[in-house]
C-alpha cells in the first residue's frame, strides 16, 4: 500500500444490506458492494495523512508536506479524511497524538462532542418514539418501547431489564444468522399504542400504560425478577372500540394517583383509576389528543373541522367550541398565570380569509399554526399560513417573549412568537433533510442554553440553537428515524441522554449532552401530558415605552417584504405608512403589538414600480422610527 503510518478501515453494512441492480438478492450475495464510488461497503482511510483509499491517488506528497507528522496527528470529525459516517454524520470519534510511522505505533482515543453510547437491536421496526422512566426505584431511568406487539425494557446500560433469556437471531448479509438480546417484556396478540409510565394506584412505583387494538387498556407492572411483567389487578380494561392514540396519564382528581385518559378510534374518551373505567364521553369524532390541567381534561376531536371539549374531573361537559381548521396534529397547552392557551397545528391546505392572521406571501399555504384560549377566540395575529404540512407543535418557556412555539414542516425547523411572528432566522431550511415527527429540546453543545433538535429520515440528527444557527456538532448519525427523539438523564449523572428509536429496529442511546434544568417539564415526563406553566408574558408596561428596532425582510425585495419591530414598554396597535421618494403615500398598515415580543407586518406591492421607498411605523406613546426600503423588480 502506498504511505506509510495508521490506516482505519470504515466499513458501511447498508451497502452490503442493499440491492444495487434490484433483483432481490443483496449486494453482498451478488458480490457488488463497491460499485457506487461515493459510498463503498468498505474503504480504507490514512488516520496520520490525506489518503482516503477507496479514490485513485498519483501523488503520495513529499516529507515536507503539512500533511505528515508531526503535523498530522489526528484523525476525527474536522479531518480529511474524517470519521464521520457516508451519511454525513457525526459519530465524534477522535483519534489523536498518532506517533511518528513506525512498525509499532501509538495513539490515544475520546469523543469531541455528543457520541454514540451504546445501541440496541430488535428486529422490528420501532416506530414511535421510546419513552424514558424510572421503573425500579434505583434512581436511574429505563427505556421503553415497542414495536409488533412487544413491550421492551432496557436498563440505562443497555442491559435487558428482566432476567429473562430472549435473544432474537437476524439473518445478515451474508447469510449467517447473528443473534441478539431480546429486552421483551411482554407480548401482546395484537398491535398496540405507545406506551406511558405513571402510578395510577399510589404505591410509589411507577406502572407502564398502553392500550391495543382488540378494545383492550393495559396497565403492566414492572418487576426485574419476572421474566414477564405482571398485570395490575383489574386490568386489562375492555373499551367499546379499538384504540390506536397513546394514553394521558393525570390527578384529574387530585388523590395523588395518576388516571388514565383515553380516546378510542371513534372518539370514545375513557377516565379509568386503578379499579377500571370510572366514565365515558363521546366526543362525536376521530381523536386528536388530550391534556390534563388541574381537575379538568381538554380533548381535541377531528370532525368536520376540530372541535374542543372541556370536562370535569367527573365527565361532566364543561365547554366546547369549533376550530378553524381540521387535519389536527396533537395539541400542547399553555398555562400563562390565569391563561389558557391551546396551540395547534393543521395539515390542512387552503388560504386565510383577507385580513386575517398572518398569510403567506406568496401560494397557498400547505398547513396552519394558530392558538385559542380557553373560551374558543383565536389569539391575535394567528392563525398563520405554513408552507409546509407541520408536525405537532412543542413549547418552551422565553424568559423575554413568555414562550416560544416549535416544530418541523417537511424540510423546515420553526420557531414562532406567541403573537404569530416567527423567531429571528427562523424558519431554517434543511433541503437535504425530511423531518416526519415533533423536535425535541437539549443542550446539545453544553454550553448551558436549549437547542432544538430534530431527527431525519435521511439518518440524521440535525441541531440548531436558538438564533437558528447550526451547532458545530449537528448532525449527528442515526439510523432512520420517523418519530421524536426522546430526552432524559438515564443514568442520573446530572447530564442529559438522546434516545432515538429507528425504522431498522435499532434504539440509539447518544450522551454527552448539557443539563436538563432549562427543558419543560412535560417533554421529560413519560405521563404524555403536554402542558407548559410559564410565567407572564414580556415586562410590565411603563411610561417609557419605546422602539427597540424596526427593519424589513427581505431588503431589497420584489413583490413582499415583511416589517418586523419590537417595541417595549406598552402593547397596543402600530401604524407603518411607506412614502416614496417624492413623498407621496403609496401604502398604510396595521397591526397590534404586544409588550417586548417581536411582532411583523406583511407588506405586498403588486403595481409598486422599483426604487427606495421610506418606512415610517407610529407606535403611539413609544415612538416613531423611519427606515429606507428598496424595492427590486
Amino acid at each position: 500500500l502506498p504511505g506509510a503510518g495508521i490506516l482505519i478501515w470504515h466499513v458501511d453494512e447498508r451497502v452490503a444490506y442493499g440491492d444495487y441492480d434490484g433483483n432481490g438478492v443483496d449486494n453482498f450475495l451478488d458480490n457488488e458492494l463497491q460499485w457506487d464510488w461515493r459510498r463503498r461497503f468498505i474503504d480504507l482511510e490514512e488516520a496520520d495523512g490525506i489518503q482516503g483509499f477507496d479514490l485513485w491517488y498519483d501523488y503520495l506528497g513529499e516529507s515536507k508536506d503539512f500533511f505528515r507528522w508531526p503535523s498530522a496527528t489526528m484523525f476525527g470529525p474536522n479531518t480529511t479524511p474524517n470519521t464521520n459516517n457516508n451519511d454525513g454524520g457525526r459519530t465524534g470519534i477522535e483519534i489523536y497524538d498518532i506517533s511518528r510511522s513506525d512498525t509499532v505505533m501509538t495513539f490515544s482515543l475520546r469523543y469531541d462532542g455528543p457520541h454514540l453510547r451504546w445501541k440496541g437491536t430488535v428486529g422490528y421496526p420501532l416506530l414511535y418514539s421510546p419513552v424514558i422512566a424510572e421503573l425500579d426505584g434505583d434512581g436511574k431511568k429505563e427505556i421503553v418501547a415497542q414495536s409488533y406487539g412487544y413491550l421492551f425494557v432496557w436498563r440505562n446500560d443497555g442491559k435487558r431489564f428482566n432476567d429473562a433469556s430472549d435473544s432474537i437471531g437476524l439473518i445478515i448479509f451474508d447469510g449467517d444468522t447473528v443473534y441478539f438480546p431480546f429486552p421483551v417484556v411482554y407480548e401482546f396478540d395484537t398491535a398496540i399504542t405507545q406506551p406511558v409510565v405513571g402510578d395510577i394506584d399510589g404505591d410509589g412505583r411507577n406502572e407502564i400504560i398502553l392500550a391495543d387494538s382488540s378494545k383492550l387498556i393495559w396497565a403492566l407492572v414492572p418487576d426485574s425478577n419476572t421474566i414477564r411483567f405482571n398485570m395490575l389487578m383489574g386490568y386489562p380494561a375492555y373499551g367499546d372500540n379499538p384504540f390506536a392514540q397513546a394514553p394521558l396519564l393525570h390527578d384529574i382528581d387530585s388523590d395523588g394517583k395518576d388516571e388514565i385518559v383515553i380516546a378510542d378510534v371513534y372518539g370514545i374518551l375513557y377516565m379509568l383509576d386503578e379499579t377500571g373505567i370510572r366514565w365515558r364521553f363521546d366526543m362525536g369524532g376521530e381523536p386528536v389528543g388530550a391534556v390534563g390541567i388541574g381537575e379538568k381534561v381538554i380533548a381535541v376531536a377531528q370532525q368536520a373541522k376540530g372541535r374542543v371539549y372541556i370536562l370535569s374531573s367527573t365527565g361532566e361537559l364543561m365547554g366546547e367550541f369549533d376550530l378553524p381548521f381540521g387535519k389536527l396534529n396533537q395539541p400542547v397547552v399553555v398555562v400563562e398565570d390565569s391563561d389558557t392557551i391551546i396551540v395547534l397545528t393543521s395539515k390542512e391546505s387552503g388560504t386565510l380569509p383577507d385580513g386575517k392572521g398572518k398569510p403567506l406571501p406568496y401560494g397557498q399555504a400547505k398547513g396552519f399554526l394558530f392558538a385559542v384560549n380557553i373560551d374558543g377566540e383565536i389569539l391575535p395575529n394567528f392563525p398563520v399560513e405554513l408552507p409546509s404540512k407541520p408536525s405537532a407543535p412543542i413549547v418552551t418557556e422565553d424568559e423575554d417573549f413568555g414562550f416560544r412555539i416549535i416544530f418541523t414542516a417537511e424540510t423546515l425547523v420553526c420557531c414562532y412568537q406567541p403573537n404569530g411572528a416567527p423567531c429571528e432566522n427562523f424558519p431554517v431550511t434543511f433541503y437535504d433533510e425530511e423531518f416526519w415527527d415533533s423536535p425535541a429540546l437539549v443542550d446539545f453543545d453544553s454550553d448551558g442554553r436549549i437547542d432544538i433538535v430534530a431527527a431525519s429520515e435521511y439518518d440524521r440528527m440535525i441541531c440548531v440553537n436558538e438564533f437558528g444557527e447550526k451547532s458545530a456538532y449537528s448532525p449527528l448519525g442515526i439510523g432512520t428515524a420517523i418519530s421524536s427523539p426522546a430526552v432524559g438523564d438515564i443514568d442520573d449523572d446530572g447530564r442529559a441522554e438522546l434516545v432515538i428509536s429507528s425504522y431498522e429496529g435499532i434504539i440509539y442511546v447518544w450522551d454527552n449532552f448539557g443539563s436538563l434544568k432549562d427543558i419543560p417539564d412535560y417533554l421529560l415526563d413519560a405521563r404524555n401530558n403536554r402542558v407548559l406553566f410559564v410565567r407572564a408574558t414580556g415586562e410590565t408596561e411603563t411610561k417609557e415605552a419605546n422602539i427597540v428596532y424596526f427593519y424589513n425582510h427581505p431588503n431589497p425585495f420584489g413583490e413582499v417584504t415583511y416589517f418586523r419591530f419590537l417595541i417595549k414598554g406598552q402593547s397596543g396597535r402600530a401604524e407603518i405608512t411607506v412614502f416614496d421618494d417624492a413623498g407621496n403615500i403609496v401604502a398604510n398598515l396595521s397591526g397590534s403589538y404586544v409588550n417586548n415580543i417581536p411582532c411583523e407586518i406583511l407588506w405586498q406591492t403588486p403595481g409598486i414600480a422599483s426604487g427606495i421607498y421610506w418606512a415610517v411605523l407610529d407606535a403611539g406613546g413609544a415612538g416613531t422610527r423611519k427606515i429606507a426600503v428598496a424595492v427590486v423588480k
